[in-house]
């Protein structure tokens, strides 16, 4: 800032100077050719032609030609009327006092230079030795003032490097001009000579229209240049598109900024979609030229090529993704997973086991004649879900055909297979609902080890599927079925299900706070129904809140036993689907009539899984709930349902976050988890954190000031009457799990 002040301090002084010069010697000669010119100043600069790439980009001072059209052996020249010229069409056209300011007192200085050092050029070749000495210096000024700028702010190198081309081209075309204007003073100096002034003036606007001309044409062929290096790349890495189209508008159209924007940008801007959803938006600094027309048509060129790019892109990504994957399920195909088994093999580390399963649903034919091939193709879409959540993250989950499947596991431990074989069992048996009904389908499983890198892929699979095949002779098991209305009904039915209880304590003192109510459910067919399951299919068969009722009526028999125990006044939290929360709905009768004079604080945990807008119903209900001693909780919070903006609607008494924050071990998920907790602390809400299983997570969510904590870690879901023998006879049993 000093430094620009500085400068335009000296480029006053010089003006200063040179109109005193005026008052003592006289005016200048003013001729056609001078008049004409310093008229033609704002023209010029509005079309100063660029040689760089820059933001603010480096442009050559043609006005610098117009100094030739005056004597420089006369005392009076043009240059303070120049001066004042080149300033206000810079403040006009350059980006205003701001940035238009400091390249006028530049060019103000620079001319000032010139028409000092000129007069002293004498080698018998005129006007060409002026005018070449005239203009080299006039270039250096600018160039040492612009390098002591960025040097002054910190910018060792432009932005962008020079184009050399385009600067050659600028200052032959400027050394022209000057020569010809000087030529053009020298020939038709008489103005009352009307023949040699009106050639002087069509001279001299020839000179601008061909500056301006090429100014112009500059942009577009630059722009055409930089349309054809883009084409020559289509199509676009698709994960690359992004930044090449930023890249291709930034070099075709003079910017200060280019970025992608879900919308088009303010006044002043040019944009153009990428996309169905987003759009590329340009921006010049504030009082910088306006955007030509020339401009908005190679920017939407540019736009254009990206969308066809990201279309080709997707349609071959596409086309690829079909060649290796089962259309119906998504998994890997055979073809692709044997490619997978080989990598694998081949690129093991030194001792690493690899094991190659093959899974067969029992009497999967059957089942699909009862249920038709549409509902049939739902139940493997199913199993091939729970196969893929099932499996560790470096599996890969393979469809080789019809009801079979294949998975490769890495790094197996050969002491832990059987476990995790029975995992992927007890995922794909549990209970499917489809067709109103629930249904089991049993697999048999093979397994295949392969533990050196000249393994047989190919024998490795034979062994898995002939050890499947045994399996399946061993013992076919059939397909249970049970219909979903049948189901919920026997659930209702007394000592059909159980409640399960898990201890929810102070993360400081171990102190036990409440526990949680959990369903459990076992049917003779089925076997054991998962409580997400039978959840959904009671909604289904609108019978939820009669199950909530049911559970929650249990839950607080069980908690006066707990509350005996611990001598303290402990909460219950019973989980509720959003849309269950209203105001017609019964269960909070009957909650609040089981409540009646018991020492538990019941908290209803509200899940958002399923989450409606909140309303002043809500407010209502939340009130009510209150006044009859039963507080709201916000369930899976950071799980990617409950977002903030709830936070505001209701003055929640828990708030349960997300087990998924606390259990990742990367640095990005503990700072997400340290400032959710953060933040709920400072709006004075209790917090809990689920899902604490190691001693490592209990450490972290107390340093993030957790207030509860839950988790296997202090114990899994448990009886009623196992709880009580945890607890032991003081209450205080559990609190060693803590430290």
């Amino acid at each position: 800032m000093l430094f620009d002040v500085l400068v335009g301090l000296l480029a006053l002084v010089v003006v200063v100077v040179e109109f005193a010069t005026w008052h003592s010697h006289g005016d200048p000669d003013w001729q056609p050719v001078s008049v004409l010119g310093l008229c033609s100043i704002p023209v010029l600069t509005r079309y100063s032609i660029s040689v760089s790439r820059d933001a603010d980009a480096t442009v050559m001072g043609l006005t610098a030609a117009v100094l030739f059209s005056s004597p420089f052996n006369d005392p009076s020249h043009i240059f303070p009327l120049w001066a004042l010229l080149v300033v206000a069409s810079s403040v006009a056209f350059k980006g205003g006092l701001r940035y238009g300011l400091p390249r006028a007192t530049d060019e103000v200085v620079a001319g000032w230079a010139l028409v000092k050092v000129t007069p002293h050029v004498a080698v018998g070749l005129p006007p060409f030795d002026r005018t070449f000495v005239g203009l080299l210096t006039f270039v250096a000024v600018v160039a040492g003032v612009f390098w002591v700028r960025r040097r002054l702010r910190g910018q060792h190198a432009p932005q962008r490097a020079l184009d050399v081309r385009a600067t050659a081209i600028a200052l032959l075309g400027l050394y022209f001009a000057s020569v010809f204007i000087a030529t053009l003073r020298r020939t038709y100096t008489a103005p009352s000579d009307t023949n040699t002034a009106e050639v002087a003036v069509m001279g001299l606007g020839l000179v601008v229209a061909a500056l301006v001309g090429y100014s112009v044409s500059q942009q577009l062929i630059r722009g055409v240049s930089v349309l054809q290096e883009a084409a020559a790349g289509l199509p676009w890495p698709a994960d690359e598109n992004d930044r090449l189209v930023v890249r291709f508008a930034r070099l075709a159209v003079r910017s200060a900024s280019a970025d992608i924007e879900p919308e088009a940008g303010g006044p002043g801007t040019i944009s153009a979609p990428v996309d169905g959803v987003r759009r590329l938006v340009l921006t010049r600094n504030p009082g910088d030229r306006a955007f030509s027309r020339s401009d908005t048509r190679l920017l939407d060129a540019v736009a254009a090529m990206a969308h066809v790019s990201r279309s080709v892109d997707l349609r071959e990504a596409g086309l690829r993704l079909r060649s290796v994957t089962d259309a119906m399920t998504g998994l890997w195909n055979y073809p692709m997973f044997v490619e997978l088994a080989e990598q694998a093999v081949r690129e093991r580390d030194e001792g690493e086991v690899v094991a190659l399963l093959f899974l067969d649903l029992d009497r999967f034919k059957q089942l699909n004649e009862e249920l038709g091939h549409f509902d049939a193709d739902q139940v493997l879409c199913e199993i091939a879900s729970r196969l893929q959540e099932a499996a560790p993250p470096t599996a890969a989950v393979a469809r080789f055909a019809g009801d079979e499947f294949a998975l490769l596991l890495r790094g197996v431990d050969r002491d832990l297979l059987a476990g995790d074989v029975q995992g992927l069992v007890e995922a794909v048996t549990a209970p499917i609902a489809v067709a109103g009904r629930l249904l089991t389908v049993h697999v048999s499983v093979g397994v295949g080890l392969s533990d050196a890198r000249d393994d047989d892929v190919d024998e490795v699979m034979r062994v898995a599927e002939e050890r499947m095949r045994g399996a399946k002779r061993a013992g076919r098991a059939a397909t249970a079925s049970r219909d979903e209305k049948d189901l919920v009904s026997s659930m209702l039915d007394e000592g059909a299900t159980e409640v399960a209880f898990q201890p929810i304590l102070d993360a400081r003192t171990g102190a036990l706070w409440g526990c949680e109510a959990l369903l459990r459910a076992t049917d003779p067919e089925l076997g054991d129904v998962s409580p997400l399951t039978l959840v959904s299919s009671a909604a289904r068969q609108h019978a939820l809140d009669e199950l909530t009722a049911k559970i929650g009526a249990e839950a607080l028999d069980a908690m006066d036993a707990l509350g005996r125990r611990v001598s303290e006044p402990l909460h219950l939290t019973v989980n509720l689907e959003f849309e269950q929360f209203r105001v017609d709905n019964p269960v909070f009768e009957r909650l609040g009539h089981h409540l009646g004079e018991r020492g538990v604080q019941l908290v209803l945990e509200l899940s958002e899984r399923s989450y409606g807008r909140w309303t002043s119903q809500h407010d209502l209900l939340a009130e009510r709930l209150k006044e009859r001693g039963m507080g709201l909780a916000i369930d899976d919070f950071g799980a990617g349902y409950a977002t903030f903006s709830l936070l505001n609607k209701w003055g929640w008494d828990v708030v349960k976050i997300d087990k998924s924050l606390i259990t990742a071990d990367d640095e990005q998920s503990r700072l997400l988890f340290s400032n959710v907790v953060r933040t709920l602390r400072e709006l004075r809400l209790t917090t809990v954190a689920e899902g604490i299983e190691t001693p490592e997570q209990l450490v972290a969510a107390r340093r993030a000031g957790v207030d509860l904590v839950q988790g296997h870690l202090v114990s899994e879901p448990v009886a009623m009457e196992e709880l009580l023998r945890r607890l032991g006879a003081d209450g205080a049993g559990l609190a060693a799990a803590l430290g």
